[in-house]
Parts: C-alpha cells; structure tokens; sequence
C-alpha cells in the first residue's frame, strides 16, 4: 500500500510538480508578506507630510526670532517623515487624496508666543496636526506619534530658552548686587565721617562757649574757631561721601532690578513653563475606531478568501452538456458564481454594517464597492482557473499572498520594499481596499477604482471566451 501510493506519485511527473509548488506555499507567504512589513517604522521617512507655515515672526532684546522657520529647519534634519512646505488649500487636498499623510499648520503668532511666557498675558505655543486615518490608518498612527514627538522636542527647547534667560537675569542680578553693597560701603564711610566731624564741631562750640567770658583770653578763641572750621571741612567731606553712596547704591538697586527677570506667577505661566506647545488634532475622515480604519483590508480579505473557497468547492470548467456556444458555455458557469458571489456580499455587509454597527459616510456607496471588489475576485479567480487550470488553483492562492501585502491594507506603500510597490498597482485588491475607504471613511470619488476593476472583470471574461472557444473546437468538455 505504501509503495504503490509513491509510486503512482512518483511515475507522475505532473504531481509531482503540483506537489512541490503546493510544498512553496507556507514558504512564498512568510516571505513576501513579512518582506513587505519587515523594516515598516525604519521606512517612516518616506511617508510623505506636508507643512503649512503662516508664522510671521518677532524680536526678543532686539534680536529676530522666527520659531516656525526654526521648527521647519528641525523637522528636515529629524527625517522623521518626508517634509515638505506648501500652500493649506495643497496640502489640505493632498491629505484627502492620499498625497500627504499628515498636515502640521504652525499658526502666525508661534514667535510671538514662544516669548510671552513670562509676561502678564502668556500664550500657548498651538500647532494643529490633521490627519486621515480613513486612506491608511496605520498613517494616521505615526503621524499622531511623529506630531506627539514634535511636542515634546519643542516644549525641551522652549524651556531651555527661558531657563537660560533666567540664569542670565540672576547673574545680573548679582552684580547689581554687589554694586549696591559697594555704594552701602561708602554710606556707611560717610556715615563714619559725618558723625567725626559733629564730634569736632561740637568740641569746637563748648571751647568757644568757654572763652566767651574771658575777652582777655583771644588765643583760646582762636584756637576753638580753627577747630570749628576745620570740623565744618570735614563735615562738607562727609556730606559728599554720604551723597555719593546714596547715588551709587540707587544706581545699582536700579540696575539690579531692570535685569532681574520679572517672573509672574500666575497659574498660566506655570502651567505653559511646564508645557508650553500644545497641540489640536483635526481628523478628516470618519475613523473613530480601529475596526473602522480596518474594515476595508477585512471586507476584501473576507469576499477573495470567500472566491476561492467556491474554487475549491465548485467546478468551474466542466460543462455538464455538450455546449452549443462558446458564449453559454461561459454565461452556465459564470451566471452560477455571481448569483453565489451576491449572497456573500449580502452576508457579509449584514454582519459588518447591523452586527458591528459600522457607520460608513455613504451606505450606497458601501454596497456597490463591495459589489464591484467581489466580482473583480470571483472574475480572478474564475479566469485564472479556466485558462491555466490546476496551476490556475495554485496562483489563485500565490495572489491572495501578494495581496496580503502589497494592497495597502495594512500599511502605507511608501513603507513597503522595491516589489511590493512594484506589484501594488496591477493587484485588484489595491483597488477594492481604496473603493471602500473612500465610500466608509472619506468621502471622496471612488470613480477610479470602479473604472478599473470593471475593466479589469472585462479583460479577463474574453480572456475566458477566447480559451472556451478554443476547448469547444477541441472537443474538450464533459458530453
């Protein structure tokens, strides 16, 4: 039993290739899915994001400031993602369309705000981000995390300039300091002064009060009158050193107190010290959740993995009756997987849109997206099965893998590797993701995914009439 089962294997060579290939199955899925996720967050940089700037700058001690060209100027050393300045109604249009990713406005009193922390009427540092997570939700994270880290790295700069302001008002400070300690110093001379020379004058007085008496006596008169002229010296002296300390020390409080920065401390200015970049996100499209931001890549996972199921399960060559045409040979079995294909859209719209509750912008559009994407696949699948036969069994499978992907359900193309870009254009899947993100989350037209698609169906069913044609002359059909 076991020899004759290899052998009947073995003496086939046919199998054997059919073995083998179906062996590379596990093997071509790791590969190309993982490859095309491998390096995701290292390739960050190419996502594209576009910046809207409308600071019109300011001056600090004289000196320009210009907070949103300097923020500009880090964003492109950061290559954080791939920067570019444009125009708001550009980039507002670019992150709707999938051409921008994110959308960061530095408002016109950025500068201005940037220095007002200190004063009586501090203003937040704003910056407004929008994204749409609707074309690729994975997008909109990084975005959400690259604006977040733009935050921060702001918020570290900001306060580090004010810290620095600070420290160089304090250092003033203390040299006016030490100024007005040096005008105390000689006050308190003249004060030393001052207080001798009373001492002296007052001397002089009682010694002239002494000699009053006695007219006889006119050298001790003399004498008290050199004493108090040279007392009234010195009392001149010290009046002029106590006025000089007075001037010096008023100089210095003066000084000290025009480079000590003037700290108000309110709750506001504390609180923007701390945090002074606040940021508002805006998003453009209808993705509360992550369900939401999924469904498309799930809707069409669900309807391809639901056509290849019926290859698998339904015959999609044979006739059961010699065919008169070509043509009803094709309609017999394509009419049969439509009607099947219908009931699978019907299924699953009732339970994402009833069982989840999934809201999408237009439920019309919802259905005919489904619609279209499941007729592409089935048309996929069904060609790929009547034209190269078991091998077409084979490629229906290698296809949902390049699929898995390459169609940007999952993450933004500008991520992936040179062949998943490569590939993503000619895979229907692309197509079918895109449709339905524009009809559940943005709102857009989703005129040329349908075009394509239909086209798509169109090329392969006379692809299919063409190898139909050829089998019926043959004879090759069930009679």
């Amino acid at each position: 039993m076991f020899k004759s089962e290899w052998q009947a294997v073995l003496k086939r060579p046919m199998v054997m290739v059919v073995l083998f290939f179906i062996t590379l199955i596990p093997a071509i899925y790791s590969g190309v899915y993982l490859s095309s996720i491998w390096s995701t967050y290292q390739n960050t940089q190419n996502l594209p994001a576009a910046i809207v700037n409308t600071d019109r700058g300011t001056t600090d001690n004289g000196k320009k400031v210009n907070a949103g060209q300097d923020l500009i100027a880090g964003l492109y050393k950061s290559h954080s993602m791939k920067y570019a300045v444009t125009s708001r109604a550009k980039a507002e249009k670019g992150l709707k369309n999938g051409e921008y990713y994110l959308v960061l406005e530095i408002p016109h009193n950025f500068s201005q705000a940037s220095r007002s922390l200190l004063s009586s009427r501090p203003t937040a540092m704003n910056l407004t981000y929008k994204v749409n997570p609707g074309a690729d939700f994975f997008a909109g994270q990084i975005a959400k995390g690259t604006a977040t880290a733009i935050q921060a790295n702001l918020n570290k700069e900001i306060s580090t300039i004010y810290y620095k302001n600070l420290l160089k008002g304090l250092a003033a400070s203390s040299a006016g300091t030490q100024n007005t300690l040096t005008g105390s110093k000689n006050m308190t001379q003249g004060q030393q002064a001052l207080a001798t020379g009373m001492a002296k004058q007052t001397q002089g007085l009682q010694q002239l009060a002494q000699g009053i008496p006695n007219t006889a006596q006119t050298s001790a008169l003399r004498t008290a009158a050199g004493q108090l002229a040279a007392s009234s010296a010195q009392l001149n002296a010290a009046s002029q050193t106590l006025l000089h300390g007075s001037q010096t020390m008023t100089t210095a409080l003066t000084k000290a107190q025009a480079s000590t920065p003037q700290l108000v401390t309110k709750a506001q200015n504390i609180a923007l010290m701390a945090a002074p970049v606040q940021l508002k996100r805006v998003d453009v499209s209808n993705t509360p959740t992550n369900g939401v931001g999924m469904a498309p890549f799930a809707i069409s996972i669900g309807l391809y993995v639901g056509c290849i199921s019926l290859s698998f399960m339904y015959d999609m060559y044979s006739p059961k009756k010699r065919p008169t045409h070509a043509a009803a040979w094709w309609w017999s079995k394509y009419s049969l997987l439509l009607s099947l294909v219908g009931v699978q859209v019907i299924l699953l719209a009732l339970v994402v849109l009833k069982g989840l509750g999934l809201n999408p912008l237009s439920v019309v559009n919802t259905w005919v997206a489904m619609a279209v994407t499941a007729v592409t696949f089935i048309t996929c699948v069904f060609g790929l099965n009547v034209i190269l036969g078991a091998f077409g069994k084979y490629l229906v499978t290698i296809l949902l893998i390049l699929q898995l992907g390459a169609s940007t359900g999952v993450y933004p193309i500008e991520t992936a590797n040179v062949f998943t870009k490569i590939s993503s254009p000619f895979l229907p899947m692309t197509y079918g993701i895109h449709a339905l993100r524009e009809a559940i989350s943005i709102g857009g037209s989703m005129t040329q995914d349908l075009a394509v698609m239909i086209a798509v169906t169109i090329s392969i069913n006379v692809l299919v009439m063409g190898k139909l044609t050829l089998d019926r002359r043959r004879g090759k059909f069930v009679d």
